[in-house]
């Protein structure tokens, strides 16, 4: 996955961030419902309301919500509104997210919203919060924002004590705000989760003759990765941190819910789920993360750090495949568009026993500029996908990856062997393809035809002008010596940007697509 895909971020986040999740059946921790008034949250705690350095805040109740009007917001001025988290208010490590229902208009009325931030401090003062205005500004149409307590952090990163907070905030600052924002519910809650509404396939996918292509999952734009479990389940990665069990209740090929498994990662762009122990690998930037949920309440509650200070600059360590050998396979990208690298791990493939620590790493191959995934084939060799460089037309390749071999990257490119010092791949995508997920078809859904077949995400381009990608396509190889050579066709087109693939339980493979959040869901029918 090339860097650039990163500018779609912000695009997003606030759809995923209103859809308004229904609480598990363990009590939430409701905070406030205002319905009495906004002197005392529902356990004592006192509230206070203040414009600091020239700012003003009015503080009001109306129509059973918390009203706050404000102004003069901008510099070094600031609003803030502050409630003490008295008794069990204060503790809330039992819970997953904080979740306020809310909207905001600004003062002019152009329907632009109002950016507040949150804060959460602890009783030693450490003051922890999460910025609204990354995922844009709340508008004047009441909705549900939930904030898993992992977002929360200070600039150095570290997360308060939650069994020991002592405020709670709603803050206007950093820029210039003008207007009125209401809430109408402050709570904590035990476990998010989504529903998961039916949608059409886009106009203009097209796919072969014989299979049906449907949306098993939508809303989870920055979506990265998905994996199946050994129960059949499917989960799902984005890219701002989080980690969604996705439900199909009913068995009709139709998700319908998702819950919130994991949050509070850095550039989370790979999952796999190891076959047998429960264990949930998360590959995150410069970080693998072990993941378990001990007491089976549906969320992690063990994050054990595998493996950390990787190199990452312009890529980093991504998509991950269990070996025949029991070991993980991952790529560690370039820190670089084309340069020589400063760290050994840079620019390779490498390998990770089971529940292996950084000094147990091994680099498998060297000249993978940015192996974005591997795949293993039922035979055991493994493959992986490579983004070529942005700024000039070297091809993105898939590379049959031998132990101790060279790929060329950051002196050769493609079809170029380096007078025999490199491998060379056994495809070359078109330049700025950004061929990125990858798997082997090893099921017996498809026709016989397709065993053996890799399937390639093509992201699409950015540096080019002509537009590539956007597309999966088949891989066909042929045995040639050591290695292989392909043939490649296009097989789903008329995506938006397809990320990752996966083959289900079932045989049906599935496609994620990063822009718009959706999983889709190829069966062969014969029809």
């Amino acid at each position: 996955m090339k860097r650039y895909i990163f500018i779609y971020s912000l695009l997003f986040l606030l759809t995923a961030c209103v859809a308004r999740p229904t609480p598990a059946d363990d009590p939430d921790l409701l905070l406030f419902d205002f319905s009495a008034g906004i002197d005392q949250n529902r356990f004592g705690g006192a509230t206070y309301c203040a414009g600091e350095q020239g700012a003003s805040l009015a503080c009001s109740h109306s129509s059973g919500a918390l009203s706050l009007t404000v102004q003069d917001v901008g510099g070094a001025a600031y609003a803030v509104w502050r409630t003490d988290l008295a008794g069990p208010a204060g503790d809330v490590s039992p819970f997953q997210a904080l979740q306020l229902r809310m909207r905001g208009e600004d003062a002019d009325g152009g329907g632009k919203g109002l950016r507040p931030h949150l804060y959460l401090i602890d009783q030693d003062g450490r003051r922890a919060f999460v910025d609204l205005t990354q995922f844009g500004p709340v508008t004047r149409n009441w909705a549900t924002f939930t904030a898993p307590l992992r977002w929360f952090r200070d600039a150095d990163g570290l997360a308060p004590d939650f069994s020991r907070l002592a405020e709670f905030l709603i803050v206007f600052e950093w820029a210039e705000i003008a207007g009125e924002f209401q809430v109408d519910e402050v709570r904590f809650v035990q476990q998010v989760r989504r529903a998961i509404s039916p949608a059409p396939v886009p106009q203009g996918a097209a796919w072969p003759a014989g299979f049906d292509l449907t949306v098993y999952a939508t809303g989870f734009p920055n979506a990265t990765s998905i994996t199946w479990d050994p129960q059949g389940r499917l989960w799902l990665s984005q890219q701002t941190g989080d980690i969604w069990l996705i439900h199909d209740g009913d068995n009709d090929g139709q998700a319908d819910q998702a819950t919130l498994f994991a949050s509070g990662f850095t550039e989370l762009v790979g999952l796999l789920w190891h076959p047998s122990d429960g264990t949930l690998y998360a590959s995150s930037r410069a970080t693998i993360t072990a993941l378990r949920d001990v007491d089976g309440d549906g969320r992690a509650d063990e994050y054990r750090e595998l493996v950390s200070e990787l190199p990452w600059g312009r890529h980093q360590n991504n998509g991950m495949a269990w070996g025949p050998d029991g070991w993980l396979y991952f790529g560690i990208g370039s820190t670089g568009d084309i340069a020589e690298e400063a760290d050994d791990l840079s620019a390779t493939i490498v390998r990770l026993p089971h529940l292996g620590t950084r000094a147990d790493l091994e680099i498998l191959s060297r000249g993978n500029r940015n192996a974005y995934d591997v795949a293993f084939d039922a035979a055991g060799h493994l493959f992986a996908t490579e983004n070529g460089p942005d700024y000039n037309d070297a091809p993105d390749e898939l590379n049959h990856i031998l132990p101790g071999e060279h790929y060329g990257y950051p002196h050769a490119f493609g079809d170029d062997s380096g007078g025999g010092r490199y491998r060379t791949p056994v495809w070359n995508f078109a330049p700025h393809a950004s061929a990125d997920g990858i798997v082997a078809y090893e099921a017996d859904q498809f026709p016989a035809a397709y065993r053996g077949n890799l399937f390639v995400a093509l992201f699409g381009q950015i540096f080019s002008s002509t537009p590539v990608g956007h597309e999966v396509q088949r891989i066909r190889l042929t045995p040639a010596g050591d290695s292989y050579t392909a043939q490649a066709e296009p097989f789903i087109t008329g995506l938006d940007r397809p990320l990752d693939v996966a083959v289900g339980p079932e045989g049906a493979l599935y496609v994620l697509d990063y822009v718009a959040g959706s999983v889709f869901r190829l069966r062969y029918t014969g029809e």
